[in-house]
């Protein structure tokens, strides 16, 4: 399926389903389901998801509700017949031989000149000076942050008064385009989205949970309650105290629950493969749980600010290992030294201990379900355990270094 204009889409010879092989697709994004590129197509340039072919709970998934991707097209589509502001959808394709459901293709237009609405905020709040992702000061003062709050409240009473819920909305799922003379906040990944009426009390109040739970770590309670005298504003003509005080006490109700299940299923990952964690199997019996990237920056420790990729994880360890032997570390205090990537040394506390202690262990999950929590602290970058005729000898756990300290 393509929506005009983009017609010409069939025709050009693009390998979609192997563009590590076309000069014109730049990785942006690789996970075990799928990876996002950015593809030039003639003096244009569109947003690619391509999503493995399912299996497992996956292909059950894909039976019962329809191919990955499928529901972001028609949900971006019903959003372009809308009018409301949110990324469109270009073309969505599959590939099925026998009956078997293979590989499928998603497509979207490439927004230039944009960033999510998490890194906007950080450049502009106060709470960011001097501590952001890329180490800028925020600029534009109370003026500019009460811009951006009322401008993103009356763009989400603006989808849902088209009737357009996004399931999954979080600060890096809105992107803003930096105007001369305005803002303009549109939504992204809208593999959740629901649309046409369905759920929407209750569709409004999760959002406002959802945002609301990342503002409340990223700005003060009088924005917050801005914010939601914006949307209510936008979204009823007669707003009366009664039902703002009503829409404050079920938002604040929500965003417990919504706090809840993102710290549970944030925890879930610690130990499984996936964008934020990996599983490595190194020389000599040893086997690794290391971090890839991680979002939660804190005043005090830099977090990690940068994606550490597995393959960069496996030589840094591997080499590790072999220059450091298992009788270098004590179980009695911690030996500072560096792990070297290939862009830079990162400096970490090593523990040790031998089993069957279980310290370690506990100090790496521990250590996590802290940092989901926004709680301050250093992050755990690698747990490694050797192995010997199958039981664990030696336990060692690399802690980021905390800044200046």
């Amino acid at each position: 399926m393509v929506l005009p204009p983009w017609d010409e889409l069939t025709e050009q010879p693009i390998p979609w389903l192997a563009l590590h092989e076309y000069e014109q697709a730049e990785l942006l994004k690789i996970n075990p389901l799928r990876s996002v590129w950015r593809v030039a197509v003639g003096e244009r340039q569109v947003v690619a998801k391509i999503f493995n072919a399912p299996r497992g709970w996956g292909l059950v998934k894909a039976l019962l509700l329809g191919p990955a991707g499928r529901s972001e097209f028609l949900a971006g589509w019903y959003a372009q017949r809308k009018g409301l502001p949110a990324a469109r959808p270009i073309a969505f394709g599959r590939l099925q031989r026998g009956g078997r459901i293979g590989p499928t293709v998603l497509l979207s237009e490439y927004i230039p000149d944009s960033c999510s609405l998490a890194e906007y905020w950080w450049k502009h709040s106060p709470r960011a000076a001097g501590f952001s992702p890329r180490g800028s000061a925020s600029t534009g003062g109370r003026e500019k942050l009460d811009y951006i709050i009322v401008t993103v409240a009356r763009w989400l009473a603006q989808l849902h008064d088209g009737s357009l819920v996004p399931m999954d909305l979080h600060a890096e799922n809105v992107l803003i385009r930096d105007g001369a003379d305005e803002i303009k906040p549109l939504l992204i990944d809208l593999h959740k989205a629901r649309y046409g009426g369905k759920s929407m009390a209750m569709g409004r109040i999760r959002n406002l949970a959802q945002l609301n739970q990342w503002f409340q770590h990223h700005a003060s309670r009088p924005d917050r309650l801005r914010f939601l005298y914006a949307y209510m504003s936008s979204s009823y003509t007669n707003l009366t105290e009664d039902l703002l005080r009503q829409y404050v006490r079920d938002t604040v109700e929500a965003t417990g629950w919504e706090r809840e299940r993102l710290e549970k299923k944030r925890d879930r990952r610690i130990w499984e493969q996936n964008d934020y964690f990996g599983i490595l199997d190194l020389p000599d019996g040893w086997r690794a749980h290391v971090v890839l990237r991680s979002r939660r920056l804190l005043p005090g420790f830099i977090g990690l600010q940068m994606e550490l990729p597995l393959e960069q994880w496996n030589h840094a360890l591997s080499e590790f290992v072999a220059q450091r032997g298992a009788a270098d570390f004590s179980p009695r205090e911690a030996i500072l030294t560096e792990i070297r990537f290939t862009d830079r040394p990162v400096a970490v506390d090593i523990w040790a201990e031998t089993p069957p202690q279980q310290q370690l262990r506990q100090r790496w999950t521990q250590g996590h379900q802290r940092i989901h929590r926004y709680l301050p602290g250093p992050l755990p970058l690698a747990l490694l355990e050797r192995k010997q005729n199958g039981k664990t000898v030696q336990r060692l756990l690399l802690m980021q270094r905390a800044v200046e300290s």
